[in-house]
């Protein structure tokens, strides 16, 4: 498989992240027991929180390789992150209000979660 120009530059992007915020800071971090919201803010700010929702919701509308990309690269750092501030995030809750939602919903919801205004849990 290879990957689009957009796929490579969202991997990049995802990695330069992960060293810069995350790996630095692994140590201190490793038994303090608090949710990144930090992290998720600047996730946020860097447009790697939106996932593959569409823009509309306040998504980044980027394809799902472009997602499991993000992801691979968060994980790499940090397994806990990755879980905690994409995958609860984005998989589990971004998912089930855009598929079970209602219209009113999501316009409401999904753009508080993809921009880190509201966490999902």
């Amino acid at each position: 498989m290879q990957l689009t120009d957009a796929q490579r530059m969202v991997y990049t992007t995802a990695r330069r992240f992960a060293e810069r915020e995350i790996k630095p800071h692994i140590r201190e971090r490793a038994n303090d027991e608090c949710f990144p919201v930090d992290i998720m803010r600047k996730l946020a700010d860097s447009g790697l929180l939106g996932g593959a929702f569409p823009e509309q919701y306040g998504g980044a509308g980027i394809d799902n390789v472009s997602y499991v990309l993000i992801c691979e690269a968060i994980g790499g750092a940090s397994p806990s992150v990755f879980t905690a501030a994409l995958t609860v995030q984005l998989s589990l809750v971004g998912t089930a209000m855009y598929a079970f939602g209602t219209e009113d919903q999501r316009k409401d919801y999904l753009p508080d979660l993809f921009s880190d205004h509201r966490v999902g849990a």
